[in-house]
């Protein structure tokens, strides 16, 4: 009976590490309300989710490594002219057109788009508005 309840913590003690770290999707999600303030510098090199119940109020520099999806609020406060969205590939991902995607518009004060993805950098699927400039660096936008 002991070597049977051995074994069995063995078991549990070898495998459910395994369980612990099954992938998940890499996914910044926002469900909240979330500032950038003007000094501040953001990046993810997951996907960025802006829900249904998001808001995002962004006067500062977001570096988006991967896809952007909007389905809220994600705007530059009245006023504002420090808001900086930069969408460009990690070095260290696996490069492809980056996704803007989404069910609402989003609003930028300024954009770069910066990916050298041949054929197509950026998949745009949504509304994007820009109250100030758009740098366009490097890519193709469809």
């Amino acid at each position: 009976m002991k070597k049977n309840i051995e074994v069995f913590v063995c078991f549990l003690v070898g495998v459910l590490p395994i369980f612990g770290q099954a992938p998940y999707q890499n996914t910044l999600v926002n469900q909240g309300t979330l500032t950038i303030s003007p000094e501040a510098i953001v990046s993810t090199s997951y996907d960025f989710n802006n829900t249904n119940s998001g808001v995002v109020k962004s006067d500062g520099t977001t570096y988006y490594y991967s896809n952007f999806n909007n389905d809220n609020l994600y705007y530059p406060s009245t006023g504002s002219t420090s808001g900086h969205a930069i969408f460009t590939p990690s070095e260290e991902g696996q490069g492809g057109a980056q996704l803007i995607s989404g069910t609402q518009p989003s609003e930028f004060y300024r954009v770069t788009l910066n990916n050298p993805t041949p054929v197509m950098g950026f998949d745009l699927k949504n509304e994007m508005n820009i109250k100030g400039s758009v740098d366009f660096q490097d890519g193709i936008v469809q």
